[in-house]
């Protein structure tokens, strides 16, 4: 991928980035993989560090903006989808309600509605403090 050459990504970088996105997202096979060395556990550290730096971060965006151009994809489409795959799992003879509320769950989920509703917490706050035993005994 050209793009990875102006992101300055190192060897294991660009290896658990290309893993990552190929093999389901996931970080610990993909540090494996990589070369990073230590317990699963400690990978899921390393592979969550890895998804927060801003290179690894963008290169993982472009090979995926690149691979739903190649294939059409398109969020539109998606939830074209999702809402034929709703309508099947209800219009068989055994309706399938697993499979129609996965659907809904997934439509609700890429049009951001299972987000809780976000409360703006900014406030002033005045504080003042009470003089302590050894302030009265300095006067």
């Amino acid at each position: 991928m050209k793009a990875t050459s102006k992101l300055k990504l190192t060897p294991k970088q660009e290896k658990f980035y290309k893993r990552y996105i190929s093999n389901d997202f996931n970080g610990v096979e993909a540090c494996k993989f990589a070369g990073y060395k230590g317990t699963d556990g400690t990978l899921a550290v390393v592979a969550n560090e890895n998804l927060r730096k801003p290179n690894i971060m963008k290169a993982i965006a472009e090979a995926q903006k690149k691979d739903s151009k190649k294939l059409e994809i398109t969020r539109e489409s998606l939830l074209n989808d999702i809402q034929v795959a709703k309508d099947m799992a209800l219009t068989e003879e055994q309706p399938q309600f697993q499979a129609y509320l996965k659907a809904i769950e997934l439509q609700a989920k890429m049009l951001g509605l299972n987000e809780p509703d976000k409360v703006d917490m900014n406030a002033t706050m005045q504080v003042t403090t009470v003089p302590t035993f050894a302030d009265f005994k300095k006067r």
